[in-house]
């Protein structure tokens, strides 16, 4: 076997200082920007919530708002509104209708906890069902179909009026806390 001829170059292998150098300092910017990116990215979701600021300063219950909503509705963010210590908006339905949607703190003295009917009458159109946020119901209220949905500090109720009933109970089941 015949030996290898090496040059003082390929014997060389490792890199020099100024390389090292170079590399350490990239890689420091790559990860100061990511960091950048990332702690702008946080900052901006924080202040962008989708209930105005203005509308949530000074309640005293948490506020839920509808994620994943069936194909064709979606929240009007113009409708946004206070009255006294109830927030208002509206969801848009896929056929020009509107959902109305009011967020209130649960009276103190009201147990809603457990919907049921007072009479203990099981009425024909209630549905009662569960979501990741409390107990929910569907039913008339005078001519009005709605649903309503008890956190723990929050009541929440829908005009569902002209809704089909699945599309009224996946828009129900769609709210979380913001």
């Amino acid at each position: 076997m015949l030996p290898i001829a090496s040059s003082p170059q390929a014997a060389n292998t490792h890199p020099t200082p100024v390389s090292w150098m170079r590399r350490w300092w990239l890689l420091v910017g790559m990860s100061t920007f990511a960091l950048i990116v990332v702690g702008a990215g946080l900052l901006i979701n924080a202040y962008r919530q989708p209930i105005p600021a203005q509308l949530r300063h000074g309640l005293n219950f948490p506020l839920y708002y509808p994620t994943g909503l069936p194909t064709g509705y979606a929240v009007d963010s113009t409708s946004f509104r206070r009255q006294d210590n109830v927030i208002i908006f509206a969801i848009k339905t896929p056929r020009s209708g509107t959902i109305a949607v009011s967020e209130a703190h649960l009276p103190i003295d009201l147990d809603l906890s457990v919907h049921q009917n007072p009479s203990g009458i099981k009425l024909p159109d209630e549905k009662n069902f569960t979501t990741s946020i409390g107990q929910a119901q569907m039913s008339l209220w005078g001519d009005k179909m709605v649903s309503s949905l008890v956190t723990q500090e929050t009541w929440i109720i829908l005009n569902v009026t002209g809704v089909s009933p699945r599309d009224a109970e996946a828009v129900t089941s769609s709210f979380r806390p913001l």
